[in-house]
């Protein structure tokens, strides 16, 4: 097993990384690969002494000048692979923005990525990874083809999880006005929500694929287009609002360009009746943009009309739009198309069923980890991943 790790936090590392090694080290193999730290990310001493209980790990630490490019494209990538090949893993399990070279790796590759979804979470907040494959890091709402038969089982079972969520976010439906008032935002005008990705200098993945690198330049480049019937509606990304050590604080910040173009773009801090400032804002929205954000799943959730701004692709039950002047005129008109109600249903309770664990589970074995890459759909675990949700 082979754990190449360049753009790894000290926080990522201790709440998934380690755990998944103690797991594999009584059974597998286990090699530990990347760069020293740099920008905040990379292998630190600190996770080593996490570690000093596991010797019989291999640490193997890329510290030649150009370590830093390790994290988005190395200046030699066959010389990466060849060294890989060196080790010949089964399996690599990479936190890498460079996801083109650690496809090329022996054995089967799998990107650990956040899997929690909202508005569903594990309660210990210690779940995951997914494990995704890297061409499709950010696609949203897909999920295989299932037998009619398990699909129906599925459907069934999560069913309570999903009606109880609905009926707990139904209470806060009439407090809208009550809402939109304390958010500052007017209720006589269509409301865009937009959940911002998190942005810092540390956050490679930003940096390397997303469609919209820099918050502020997108805002303003939306706010353009917006005319008096509608008001961009911002929730900062909860590492930028409340403040993290592990954030480079060089980027742009994009309080002095939302005060420079009026009443069109708001910034929402309240909370409102979900307790989620994201949350209760898209509740409460007429259309949603969404870029690489996990918040996707809320507009999935409420069943609000999406327009995707991203270099990856949303399942067809989400029926997002991909340009901007349709989506507003249909929000507009009242008729922009939303999300199937029953497939985000079917999805949701797959994701949780099939592709969440928690890390920290003391009954998880290598074995099952393994199965996950091995066989992606496995009604096998459905069972205990429901009760993990509902417990």
């Amino acid at each position: 097993m082979l754990f190449y790790l360049p753009v790894i936090t000290d926080r990522h590392f201790e709440a998934i990384v380690l755990p998944l090694l103690r797991i594999m080290a009584r059974e597998a193999e286990v090699h530990v690969a990347g760069p020293p730290i740099w920008s905040m990310t990379g292998l630190s001493e600190r996770q080593l002494r996490h570690c000093i209980e596991l010797p019989e790990i291999q640490w193997h630490i890329f510290d030649g000048e150009d370590h830093p490019l390790l994290r988005t494209a190395p200046a030699d990538p066959d010389e990466l692979i060849d060294y890989v090949g060196g080790i010949d893993p089964d399996y690599s399990f990479c936190r890498s923005a460079d996801v083109t070279t650690p496809c090329r790796f022996p054995g089967r590759t799998r990107f650990l990525m956040e899997p929690i979804v909202p508005p569903f979470a594990l309660r210990t907040g210690l779940a995951g990874p997914a494990m995704l494959d890297g061409p499709r890091l950010y696609d949203q709402g897909f999920m295989p083809a299932l037998d009619p038969e398990a699909r129906a089982w599925l459907d069934r079972r999560f069913a309570p999880a999903w009606n109880a969520m609905r009926a707990r976010h139904a209470r806060g439906e009439a407090a809208r006005d009550a809402y939109l008032a304390k958010a500052g935002l007017p209720a006589n005008r269509r409301i865009i929500a937009l959940p911002l990705n998190v942005e810092a200098a540390t956050n490679f993945f930003i940096r390397q694929h997303s469609a919209t690198p820099s918050n502020a330049e997108l805002i303003e480049a939306l706010a353009a287009q917006l005319d008096e019937d509608f008001v961009l509606a911002l929730t900062r990304h909860p590492l930028n609002r409340h403040g993290d050590p592990e954030l480079d604080r060089s980027v742009e910040p994009i309080e002095p360009v939302v005060a420079q173009l009026g009443d069109r773009v708001r910034i929402v801090e309240a909370v409102g009746p979900a307790r989620n400032s994201t949350a209760s804002l898209i509740q409460h929205c007429d259309g949603a943009l969404i870029c690489d954000s996990k918040a996707f799943g809320f507009a999935a959730f409420f069943g609000k009309p999406i327009l995707r701004i991203s270099r990856y692709d949303s399942a067809p039950w989400m029926r997002a739009y991909t340009d901007l002047a349709p989506f507003l005129e249909d929000v507009r008109a009242g008729t922009a198309r939303a999300p199937l109600p029953e497939e985000a249903m079917t999805w949701f309770g797959f994701h949780y069923a099939n592709n969440v664990f928690a890390a920290h589970d003391p009954d998880l074995t290598a074995g099952e980890i393994v199965d996950r890459v091995d066989r992606p759909i496995n009604p096998d675990r459905w069972e205990a991943g429901l009760a993990r949700l509902a417990s």
